[in-house]
């Protein structure tokens, strides 16, 4: 009994592929068009999935918020040290709290041996971890015994260093990686958990220096609230600014740990997602219709079989065999595009894409996708054509002159039904497109004040200093500078401190301009500034509205220059012209730390993309610190 199922199986499967083979242009069509509506659907939600459903590899994710204080004009302001001691010795509504480098994740070269890496650096407390509750997948992460070992220094790698890096080879731990710009060696002691991508884009974990300024991630007690947490900081602000009597902060800030790594890019993931899954519906409709056309020509060949003894099963088991290896083959076809696909995304993401390390076609979006696609193969493979699987064997089907390849009136009226659905799904994915476009094009055409086509950044190590001053690093640059503008096509080239776009809290401070003896208050919100060469303003084709930009002329022991947006014009000396004035940063002290403005450029979009930053330029070498660019 067994093996005559088993031999009516094989007839079924082995007669529904020479089915299909007699019809290739049908067969193809229809496997590619599953094919790519299951691939890119598949991708799409593969990375939904693995990037933001996906819990954090942390303990009680929902209980982690991340603070910061915030400046005058709504700026992202660190806390510096001793406040986040305190804060942290005295808190009421968290059970911990950590730092970490409110810089983020920076680029760092290390060395294996003689093999440099290009990484990114994240500096925490050594209680980072054990706040987050993460656990390590090999040796063990940072702890509090690790702040302030002096030359002992040690690092915490990522999950996808170790295995782009290492190729998952256990026997990392102990390692030591080279760090020549600051002069030590890094000791590997421990792997983090996949998926562990915070600060975003970090590679390897190391333990802060002392004396920093800190973002704070925090662990809420047992019913604490990010509102409570929040409020319990800028209390701490507030009293704080109190005892140093300089009122430069406005407040302070916390949300949930997960929206600080997911931030805007869970609502565009929804909507890429949504339109994914039209794109499916669309791709079965397509299907549907195919079935329906083809079991228009296909009625009296049921007819013949039924005539010639086949039962109503055997029909049922034969179509259902050959819309089950149609599913199956645009299944393994969407599989493979799916995988390509992630592979792009993963090779092509943006720098900072959330938890990149963990996208990998998941198991669950492949099951859905294909489960979909094969019921609405089934059903709209099998419901016409068992429709002509009821006729009788002495119906008009089976005469010559019959009607046989013609639609019924209600076969007409489902796949009209179908048609109609197709153009409505297509209608919204048509729309959807274009309003994304409609946004992206209005973002390209952003008006920046700066030309950001012909950039090239180059992040240049600084070697390993031997004094306390950053001399012969200017000394460096000033022998690279003119050899790198020599090179054809090169317009103009200049250092600076941090590439563009990296937030308005990158180099900041509050600006006190000369004759104003009024403390700093709402008028004066910090701002952002950035060290520039003489080529700056033609490199990055920023307009100068009045006076003029640097010159070599502009070195150490000549008077200090400065140049200011517009914006910052407008707020400090409204109606009057801003060559000449002098300012500096609150808290420098003695005459010769005042900056003369002698020039105003456009105002722009410099720290951030999508709105225009306060900003003031000084040259280079004029500035007291450096870190190359």
């Amino acid at each position: 009994m067994a093996f005559a199922a088993l031999d009516a199986a094989r007839r079924d499967w082995s007669y529904a592929l020479r089915a299909l083979r007699r019809t290739p242009g049908f067969t193809v069509g229809a496997v590619l068009i599953l094919g790519l509506g299951i691939g890119m659907t598949t991708a799409m939600l593969s990375v939904f999935n693995s990037a933001l459903l996906q819990k954090l590899p942390v303990r009680e994710q929902d209980r982690l918020v991340v603070l910061w204080p915030v400046g005058k004009g709504g700026t992202e302001v660190p806390f510096d040290s001793a406040g986040y001691e305190t804060l942290r010795g005295n808190s009421h509504t968290m059970e911990g709290l950590a730092g970490f480098a409110h810089w983020g994740a920076t680029e760092s070269a290390i060395s294996d041996g003689d093999q440099p890496l290009h990484v990114r650096q994240a500096l925490v407390t050594g209680n980072f971890f054990s706040v987050l509750g993460a656990a390590p997948v090999l040796g063990r992460l940072l702890q509090p015994s690790d702040d302030g070992k002096g030359t002992s220094h040690v690092m915490v790698i990522s999950y996808s260093l170790w295995q782009s890096r290492f190729h998952g080879d256990r026997s990392v731990i102990g390692k030591q990686l080279s760090w020549r710009s600051a002069g030590w060696s890094y000791t590997i002691v421990g792997v983090a958990p996949p998926g562990l991508d915070y600060p975003i884009g970090t590679d390897y974990w190391a333990p802060a220096w002392a004396g920093m300024w800190f973002d704070m991630v925090g662990r809420l007690k047992p019913g604490a609230t990010p509102a409570a947490a929040q409020a319990e900081l800028a209390d701490a602000v507030k009293r704080k600014q109190e005892e140093t009597g300089t009122p430069l902060l406005a407040g302070a800030f916390a949300r949930p740990l997960t929206e600080a790594i997911y931030g805007d890019i869970r609502p565009a993931m929804l909507v890429m997602t949504a339109a994914a899954g039209l794109l499916l519906l669309i791709a079965c409709t397509n299907v549907g219709n195919l079935l329906l056309l083809r079991a228009a020509g296909r009625v009296r060949e049921i007819a013949v079989r039924r005539a010639l003894g086949a039962s109503r099963s055997d029909i049922f088991r034969q179509f259902l065999a050959e819309s089950t290896v149609l599913g199956l083959l645009g299944g393994a076809l969407g599989l493979g595009i799916a995988s390509g696909l992630l592979r792009l995304f993963t090779a092509i993401a943006p720098q900072g894409f959330p938890r990149a390390d963990m996208i990998r076609v998941a198991g669950m979006p492949l099951v859905v996708g294909i489960a979909v696609t094969l019921a609405t193969v089934i059903l709209t493979g099998l419901a016409p054509l068992m429709s002509a699987g009821r006729a009788d064997v002495d119906a008009p089907l089976l005469r010559l002159d019959s009607r046989a390849g013609t639609e019924s009136r209600g076969r007409r009226r489902v796949r009209q039904a179908l048609v109609a659905g197709q153009v409505a799904l297509a209608l919204v994915v048509l729309a959807g497109a274009s309003l994304l476009t409609r946004s992206l094009i209005r973002l390209e055409r952003l008006p920046l004040g700066l030309t950001p086509d012909r950039f090239t950044i180059v992040q240049l190590i600084p070697p390993v200093l031997t004094d306390t001053s950053y001399v012969p690093w200017i000394a460096e640059l000033d022998r690279l500078l003119p050899a790198i503008r020599s090179l054809p096509g090169v317009v103009g080239v200049t250092p600076i401190l941090a590439p563009p776009f990296t937030g308005s809290n990158t180099f900041t401070g509050v600006l006190e301009v000369e004759g104003r003896p009024e403390p700093p208050g709402e008028s004066s919100p910090r701002i952002s500034f950035d060290a520039v060469g003489a080529d700056f303003f033609r490199a990055f084709d920023l307009p100068l509205l009045r006076g003029r930009g640097f010159t070599d002329a502009d070195r150490i022991g000549t008077p200090l220059v400065a140049v200011v947006t517009n914006a910052i014009a407008r707020r400090s000396w409204p109606g009057e012209d801003p060559i000449g004035k002098r300012v500096r940063f609150l808290g420098e002290a003695g005459d010769q730390t005042w900056r003369t403005v002698i020039g105003v450029s456009e105002d722009v979009h410099f720290r951030e993309f999508r709105t225009a930053t306060p900003m003031m330029f000084v040259e280079y070498h004029q500035m007291s610190f450096w870190q190359g660019t």
